[in-house]
C-alpha cells in the first residue's frame, strides 16, 4: 500500500487500535493505516510519514519509545518474549503481510508486528556528517527490520545497531507507525 497523498483531514480516531505503551504515551498497534488486516503503508519518504501522523493529531514514535514498546518491562530481544521463534514475526519472508496477521509477533502491550514486515521510520536523527552523501542529507533512525531481514536485525535492539536512512528517499520496506502523548514521559531515567 502506498500513499500517494496526505489528506489534510484526520482519519477516523480508532482508540482501540492505540495500546498505551507507557503512561500517557500511545502507539498505533499496527502499521500505518493503523488497521488489522491491512497492507502496511509502504514506499514513503519521513517527510510524507511525519505528515501522515499529524493529520491524525499524532508524530512518529521516537527509538526510545519505539524500543521499550517493543522490548517490554522485562526488555525482551523480542516483542513476545527473550527468545527466537522461527515464523513468530514476518521476518526472513517473501513480502510483507497483512498488519497483524502474525499473532505470536505482539509485545505485551499488544502493538504488533514491530518486528518484521516492514522497517518503521521514526522521528530521531541521525546527525552523522560523516554518513552525509549530499549537504542538505538528513539521516533517521528505522527500527524493526522487515520480511527481507535475518533474525539478527529482526529484535528489538539489535546489538550491532540499527540503519539510518536518507528521510528524503523511499524504500519499498521501509514504512511507519504513529504516537500520541508526551515524548519526554518516555525518555530515560
Amino acid at each position: 500500500r502506498r500513499l500517494a497523498a496526505v489528506n489534510s483531514a484526520p482519519l477516523d480516531y480508532a482508540p482501540a487500535n492505540e495500546a498505551e505503551v507507557a503512561p500517557g504515551l500511545f502507539m498505533d498497534r499496527y502499521e500505518h493505516p493503523n488497521r488489522p488486516d491491512s497492507a502496511p503503508t509502504i514506499d514513503v519518504d519521513h517527510a510524507t510519514a511525519t505528515a501522515a501522523c499529524a493529520a491524525e493529531r499524532k508524530r512518529l514514535c521516537t527509538t526510545v519509545e519505539w524500543e521499550r514498546a517493543c522490548a517490554g518491562r522485562a526488555d525482551d530481544a523480542l516483542p513476545y518474549g527473550p527468545d527466537y521463534v522461527r515464523a513468530a514475526c514476518n521476518i526472513e519472508g517473501a513480502e510483507p503481510g497483512l498488519s497483524g496477521r502474525h499473532l505470536a509477533c505482539a509485545s505485551e502491550a499488544g502493538v504488533y508486528d514491530l518486528v518484521g514486515n516492514v522497517w518503521e521510520w521514526t522521528a530521531t536523527e541521525l546527525p552523522l556528517d560523516a554518513l552525509r552523501t549530499r549537504p542538505d542529507e538528513r539521516r533517521y533512525e528505522v527500527r524493526g527490520g522487515s520480511w527481507r531481514t535475518d533474525r539478527r536485525k529482526g529484535v528489538c535492539k539489535p546489538d550491532d545497531g540499527y540503519p539510518a536512512a536518507d528521510g528524503q528517499r523511499s524504500f519499498t520496506d521501509v514504512g511507519f507507525r504513529c504516537c500520541r502523548g508526551d515524548a519526554s514521559q518516555s525518555a530515560p531515567a
